[in-house]
Parts: C-alpha cells; sequence; structure tokens
C-alpha cells in the first residue's frame, strides 16, 4: 500500500489485471548472430479467454517459485528438461530453478511459570483480551510475537579446532554443484570463523510449538500448558534446492525441493547451534519465568541437549522460516547465473526477473527488506535504460 498509493492509481499507463495467469512469454528465438527477444506476456483472463500483451520490456516478479516456472514454460531453462515435457527451447540454461535456499528452523518449548499465548486457547481468555486490543490497542493481542538475536556458534567458538575439523572434513567431500558455489562456501566458511559475525537467529515465541511431534510423543494433557519455544534459525545453509516445472500446463504447480540438511555441514552446525539453548533455558531472567523440571516438547530435550549426536535428532523437526531465493541468481551464466547485474535474463533481450529468486546467497535474517531494495533498484535501472525521466 505504501507504493500503491491513490496517486499511483491514477496514471494513465498503469493497467492491473486481477485474478490473471500469466501461462508463458512471448520470445521471438535468436538466430545465432542476435539473442532472443522478449516480445510480450501470453495469460488467461478472469472470463477464461487467453490473450496476449506486446510489450517493449517483461518484467518477471513471480517470486522463487513461479518465476523458475514462467521461464522455464517459456522455454528457457535446461533443454533436457523442457524435452520432456514438449517446451521448444529457445535459451538453454540449466541454472533457471537451481540455488534455492532458505532458512530451515528448529526449536523446542519449555513450560512456563506464566502465561503465555497458550492460554488464549480458553474462550474465557481470548474474549476479553480480544475485547481490550479493540477498545484500547493493549493487552495480549498488541504483543509482538517473536523476539530475537543473531549469534555465533557459542559451543564452537570455545573449541575452535572442532570448528575447523568439522569444515575440513565436511567441505572436501562435497565438490559444488555449479562453478560459483565454491566461492559461495568460501564466504560461508569465513562467517563461521569470524566470532564477530552471527551464523544463527535464534527466536523466542511465547507459545508451543503444536505440530512438533505427534501427539503419540506429546499427551493432550501435556499440550494444555503454557510453554514458550525458542528456535534457531540456521542463517547461511551449505545446502541447495531447487523448483522446477513438471508439466507444461501452467496451472500445475511446480515440484520445489528444498533440501533441508542435505549437505551434512548443515546439521552438524545446527545441532551445536541447539545445544545453546540449554544455556540460554537456565540463564537469567529467563530462568525464572520457565517451570523448574517443566515439561519439553520435544519430550526428550533434556538428555538430549547433552550432545550435539543428541541435538542432530531434533533437525528431523526443522521447517521453513518463509525466507526462501537464489532460483533465478545474478551471477554469470557460466558461474550458475540466470540474470545479470542489471537483473536482465541471460541470452534474451527485454526480460528482467525481479524478485527474491535473483540472491545469489540468502541474506542474514529477514529477506523481505532485501526484496523492497531489489525492486527500487529495478526501477532505476529500467527508467535508465529506457531513458526515462525521475517522474515516470
Amino acid at each position: 500500500m505504501a507504493y500503491l498509493t491513490p496517486e499511483v492509481l491514477k496514471r494513465p499507463n498503469l493497467h492491473i489485471l486481477t485474478d490473471t495467469l500469466v501461462e508463458s512469454i512471448i520470445l521471438q528465438k535468436g538466430d545465432g548472430t542476435a539473442p532472443a527477444q522478449a516480445e510480450g506476456v501470453r495469460f488467461k483472463a478472469k472470463s477464461g479467454e487467453r490473450k496476449e500483451i506486446p510489450g517493449t520490456e517483461v518484467v518477471v516478479c513471480g517470486g522463487v517459485i513461479q518465476s523458475p516456472q514462467i521461464l522455464e514454460l517459456s522455454g528457457i531453462g535446461s533443454s533436457s528438461l523442457l524435452k520432456q515435457y514438449g517446451i521448444e527451447t529457445i535459451v538453454d540454461n540449466p541454472n533457471v530453478g537451481e540455488n534455492l535456499q532458505d532458512h530451515a528452523i528448529v526449536g523446542a518449548s519449555f513450560e512456563s511459570a506464566i502465561p503465555t499465548f497458550d492460554s488464549l486457547r480458553d474462550p474465557k481468555v481470548a474474549g476479553p483480551a480480544f475485547a481490550e486490543y479493540k477498545e484500547n490497542k493493549s493487552g495480549p493481542m498488541a504483543f509482538a510475537t517473536y523476539s530475537a538475536a543473531f549469534m555465533p556458534c557459542m559451543s564452537l567458538l570455545q573449541d575452535n579446532s572442532e570448528l575447523q575439523q568439522l569444515l575440513d572434513d565436511h567441505l572436501k567431500d562435497s565438490p559444488p554443484e555449479f562453478p560459483a558455489q565454491k566461492a559461495q562456501y568460501e564466504l560461508i566458511r569465513e562467517i563461521l570463523e569470524d566470532p564477530g559475525q552471527s551464523s544463527v537467529q535464534y527466536l523466542l515465541s511465547p507459545a508451543q510449538l503444536a505440530d512438533y511431534q505427534s501427539p503419540a510423543e506429546v499427551s493432550p494433557e501435556a499440550r494444555q500448558h503454557d510453554y514458550i519455544t525458542l528456535f534457531a534459525s540456521y542463517s547461511h545453509p551449505f545446502s541447495r534446492g531447487n523448483v522446477h516445472i513438471n508439466s507444461a500446463d501452467p496451472t500445475a504447480k511446480p515440484t520445489m525441493d528444498p533440501k533441508y540438511f542435505s549437505h551434512p555441514l548443515d546439521a552438524e552446525l545446527v545441532a551445536r547451534h541447539l545445544q545453546y539453548l540449554g544455556t540460554i533455558v537456565a540463564t537469567e531472567p529467563l530462568k525464572s519465568l520457565l517451570k523448574d523440571d517443566g515439561l519439553r516438547i520435544p519430550t526428550n530435550f533434556n538428555s538430549a541437549v547433552e550432545s550435539s549426536e543428541g541435538m542432530k535428532s531434533f533437525v528431523e523437526y526443522g521447517f521453513t522460516t518463509y525466507h526462501p531465493c537464489g532460483t533465478c541468481a545474478m551471477m554469470p551464466a557460466r558461474l550458475g547465473g540466470v540474470v545479470d547485474e542489471r537483473l536482465r535474463v541471460h541470452g534474451v533481450e527485454n526480460l528482467r526477473v525481479v524478485d527474491a529468486s535473483i540472491f545469489p546467497m540468502i541474506p542474514r535474517g529477514n529477506i523481505v527488506s532485501s526484496v523492497y531494495a531489489v525492486a527500487e533498484r529495478a526501477a532505476d535501472l529500467i527508467k535508465e535504460d529506457f531513458n526515462f525521466g525521475t517522474g515516470a
């Protein structure tokens, strides 16, 4: 809403189509001497009618999952994949849809000595809380759901030789999947080895993680208690996933495989970050807010936290923080990229991608401000390339 103001909506060159499915980009194939050209977009209107719109410049902002899908449906991607679904290859680039990264998050819940958001299960509590917020904008409904801190791996700072051994052992046996990944791994290693850099985001939520274990492992009675949950969100994973079409049908959802913890170093490092949760909950002022010998979810936290091997078993409970990025990476094509430094798709003129898919590496924290920055920069680039004035 900060961008789509009433003044912007009145612009004569702005037309917004809702409930409209982009099926593909209209591409003119290159002839060997000239690159391919983007000439417009094919889409299915709300009425069901298929239409085409010509364009001087096409800007794809489909997001990390659907931007590579649109490129592949248009003939930009791995030729072997496109051939499988009967799509003509316009630009053979196997990097499209690869390099997927996300912040996998793992945590544990601790029984609280004070009421938390779990109390809102009770209508007698939720009703007054909602009324208080509606009337005064105060009370539990006005409380931030997360607090956070960025830290290095504290358990490995005490023994740097263990960190060096872990990195040496696992990196030598994991060759890069694409040329730029070697440089990415080196950068991640520098971050991990620097005690002044953070490699994890710890988060606290004043509620239990209800689906953390199956009902058979945590009784319904235990679920009725109040908890706080501490999470470890791993900042720079070594693992890389992918997103690809599984059909030439634009309405078919693509196949997404984040491959969380597929690189063994990720599980090793997250386990050691999780070990530090034991120190956090035993430290004031948080310690006094938790019940002595209170319940834990998972139930084996107290025994597992004693070793990194014990905490590695928690990796299976990991899930997304909804920070996916990287599937149309901004890098040279020879190094594994899909767009160049001006966000133009390699091998195609008049086509850009502008969203989190262009990140070569995932940012340390929440990615949304970086998405805004990419959009602002793209607007400047487009104005420069088309000689638009500042008022365009």
